[in-house]
């Protein structure tokens, strides 16, 4: 049985139903993950294009990413303290390397990110959820949260409703 409060996380990639890859130009914005509560958008992680553009170069098999999973989780951790700073301690629950294809004019490439997800620990008692994921660049900088200003993908004919 699903919980009303579940929560459905749907990458920026698997959401854009006329292409799998994301189109941004220098002035755009670059959703990387939304989030869903029984079909309402809660929150997003959008970043500039032009921040993208200033990414480091890394692909997989190529080597360690230029942000270890101790960094990134170190990054959202300070993320996540400077927006909640009330919580007395959180406790990761998860991290996954991500990434994101991108197409900007000509050129493709893949955005690489992680998404850690932490429980917060109040009074002694663990909660989790949404509100305590963050997401980490390659460039080592925490993305942040947008509630009020995330973009949806239009929907093409074929998109499910």
């Amino acid at each position: 049985m699903t919980s009303p409060h579940s929560l459905v996380t749907i990458a920026a990639a698997a959401a854009v139903f006329v292409s799998p890859l994301v189109h941004a130009d220098q002035q755009s914005r670059v959703t990387l993950q939304r989030y869903f509560q029984n079909d309402q958008l809660l929150f997003c992680f959008e970043v500039a294009a032009s921040r993208i553009a200033g990414l480091p170069a890394w692909t997989e098999g190529s080597g360690d990413p230029p942000v270890s999973r101790g960094e990134a989780q170190s990054i959202g951790l300070h993320a996540l303290r400077a927006e909640y700073p009330a919580i007395e301690r959180f406790e990761v629950r998860g991290i996954e390397l991500r990434d994101l294809k991108l197409r900007d004019g000509l050129r493709r490439r893949n955005i690489w990110y992680y998404e850690i997800e932490f429980a917060a620990v109040v009074g002694g008692e663990r909660k989790s959820g949404s509100d305590y994921i963050t997401l980490v660049l390659l460039d080592g900088k925490a993305v942040s949260k947008e509630r009020v200003n995330c973009r949806m993908p239009a929907r093409s004919r074929n998109s499910p409703r």
